[in-house]
């Protein structure tokens, strides 16, 4: 099967998924999922003409004239406190003290703040004056907050396939939505493979070592905002590979990633098995790190099958599997922002289409990347530290000091 390009294995991977299906789930949930439907309104906001701030309600015909120099006095009717709704009308001439919040009475139109009285250094809790000086002026409904003023009854508050976000969280509390529908989250088995593996907890003896590439994808899957659902390891013969399928199978799987078990050696059982009892899409990618992935599908499960290098699975993490996960969650699948950045070390390929682990920094108004740690396909402390992919595309081999190139940033910068 002939090597191909990662534009060509993207563009595959992202033919072969399509949006889940919708499910419904508390709205404390849904931060970062994606609206399955547009959502309307129940009813207004605000309920009620209320307070902006602390004052009093009056006409504001009664204070046109009011300033500093020749403020208006104006006899106190009632108190209005956050949470009571007016009693009384509030007779011409008159005003009402009322708490930000507070409905505003009938007959009232304008909310005079504290900071425009006299009754400004009013301790908290104090009772109401029985009359207050008003020293400037107000145009009719200043400081109210007006019924519907944000939303309207039955208008659409948020849209299908929008991202939520906490802000959502807060409107769809005041309207008294609690659960909505969104895409449900992508559930993704991983499987590792290698006699060599031990489990984290164990102690490697002689040619062993920890199965750390299990916890990396974990990681990097719930980041991605998908269920990650370990399944084990599987070792390097047909019967442990074809019981841990079997559990795959079982498991209603919308993925599923494996590790190692991919390249041209004896022991490479995983490319043995999917090419035996499976369809293979593609195998080998002009890429660096993560040249030995195979695509395809184990009796109807899709199977993204990345290399056993850390470093390797790390990257076509990033560059294959989460691009589809996304694109199954409703999501744009390339939301990594990029950056154009100046190298501040040199850095080389083998010609490849190459991913560098980096740190992204600004100096002096200008953004530069240099080597997060050692770029071998073991050298796992890069992964730790990176900030940021840089790129160099197929055929480039040398990336001198001060020459610029693309990165995908991975965190914040």
């Amino acid at each position: 099967m002939p090597e191909i390009s990662v534009a060509t294995a993207q563009s595959r991977l992202l033919a072969a998924f399509s949006t889940l299906p919708a499910e419904s789930i508390p709205i404390l949930e849904i931060v970062g999922r994606v609206l399955a439907q547009n959502l309307h309104a129940p009813h207004a906001m605000p309920l009620f003409d209320n307070a902006a701030m602390d004052g009093y309600a009056v006409q504001a015909g009664i204070i046109a004239t009011a300033s500093q120099h020749h403020p208006v006095t104006l006899p106190v009717q009632f108190d209005i406190p956050a949470g009571q709704p007016p009693t009384q009308t509030l007779q011409y001439g008159f005003a009402a003290r009322i708490m930000t919040g507070a409905p505003m009475p009938d007959g009232a139109d304008t909310v005079v703040p504290v900071e425009l009285t006299d009754d400004r250094h009013t301790p908290n809790g104090a009772a109401m004056p029985t009359t207050v000086q008003i020293f400037a002026s107000r145009t009719k409904g200043a400081a109210v907050r007006k019924v519907g003023g944000d939303v309207q009854t039955g208008q659409v508050i948020l849209h299908d396939g929008q991202v939520l976000t906490a802000g959502a969280v807060g409107l769809l509390a005041s309207l008294g939505i609690t659960q909505v529908s969104v895409v449900r989250r992508a559930r993704v088995g991983i499987l590792a493979s290698g006699d060599e593996l031990v489990e984290l907890e164990q102690t490697p003896q002689a040619g062993q070592i920890r199965n750390s590439n299990l916890p990396l994808l974990q990681a990097l899957i719930a980041q991605a905002g998908a269920l990650p659902l370990p399944l084990g390891i599987a070792r390097d013969n047909p019967q442990s590979v074809q019981a841990c399928l079997a559990r795959a199978l079982s498991a209603r799987l919308d993925l599923l990633l494996t590790t190692a078990g991919v390249s041209m050696g004896s022991a490479d059982v995983f490319r043995q098995e999917l090419e035996r009892a499976g369809q293979v899409n593609f195998w080998k990618i002009n890429m660096r790190p993560g040249k030995p992935v195979v695509f395809g599908y184990y009796q109807g499960l899709p199977w993204l099958a990345l290399p056993g290098n850390p470093v390797s699975s790390f990257v076509t993490f990033e560059v294959l599997a989460r691009p589809i996960l996304r694109q199954m969650m409703g999501l744009a699948p390339f939301a990594r922002p990029t950056l154009t950045v100046t190298a501040k070390d040199e850095f080389s390929s083998d010609g490849r289409e190459t991913y560098l682990r980096v740190w992204v920094y600004s100096e002096a108004g200008q953004w530069w990347a240099r080597a997060a740690g050692g770029q071998d396909s073991h050298q796992q402390l890069a992964s730790a530290n990176a900030n940021a992919l840089l790129v160099l595309p197929a055929g480039v081999t040398r990336a001198p000091q001060g020459s610029q190139w693309t990165a995908w940033l991975l965190t914040d910068v």
